[in-house]
């Protein structure tokens, strides 16, 4: 499932690159379960792809999901931003 939800984000991840500039583009959202082990670093790394810089990432977990501190815990379910 992990690599399912790295291999869509990565897919769409340059197109939330634009966010905040131009017309706004509808963002769609994908259900992760947190697992134990997870951070919400780690989640956006795998969801960012290989050699990609997962800290807009990171920001965006935090703040559609409204964490504090970037914490989760197993079981936790996050919405992942994805592009339309």
């Amino acid at each position: 499932m992990a690599l399912g939800l790295a291999l869509a984000v990565a897919a769409v991840r340059p197109a939330l690159s634009g966010a905040g500039q131009g017309p706004s583009t509808p963002v769609r959202m994908q259900a992760y379960v947190v697992r134990p082990g997870d951070t919400v670093w780690s989640i956006a790394e795998r969801a960012s792809g290989p050699g990609a810089d997962p800290r807009p990432l990171v920001d965006e977990l935090i703040s559609v999901n409204h964490l504090n501190g970037g914490e989760v815990q197993p079981g936790e379910r996050l919405l992942v931003p994805l592009a339309a």
